[in-house]
């Protein structure tokens, strides 16, 4: 991995985790409304406010779990590249990490998804 990349990309894991956790409280609370641009949009979740509170609060958990995963192997993707720069190296192996990180950050971004929908749709279906 190119060091310098790795510090972007680290930077990027940090920011998008802070920016998750940020939108998911958001919407549990209400003071993010049903929109087009951010939140789990589901047909569910979208159907009306109460929906959508609803859901988001029901994956809050998911969002946490998923924002610190992201924060986490963002710290550990600087730290790493920083390390590289200082001994420099471009190490291929430094890959891993990150992709796990990913792919277990969209994992959890997915779950989360699933509950909020599930969770609105259990809402909806109480509604008369």
């Amino acid at each position: 991995m190119d060091p310098a990349g790795g510090l972007a990309f680290g930077v990027g894991l940090v920011v998008v985790g802070v920016v998750v956790l940020a939108v998911g409280r958001g919407a549990a609370r209400g003071s993010i409304p049903v929109n087009a641009a951010m939140g789990i949009r589901t047909a569910a979740t979208m159907a009306s406010e109460p929906a959508w509170r609803a859901g988001h609060g029901a994956a809050g958990p998911w969002l946490i779990a998923a924002s610190v995963t992201a924060v986490g192997v963002g710290l550990v993707t600087l730290t790493l590249s920083i390390g590289l720069l200082v001994v420099g190296d471009e190490s291929t192996a430094a890959l891993a990490l990150p992709l796990v990180g990913v792919l277990s950050f969209l994992a959890l971004l997915t779950r989360a998804a699933v509950v909020a929908n599930t969770a609105a749709r259990a809402l909806l279906d109480r509604e008369p």
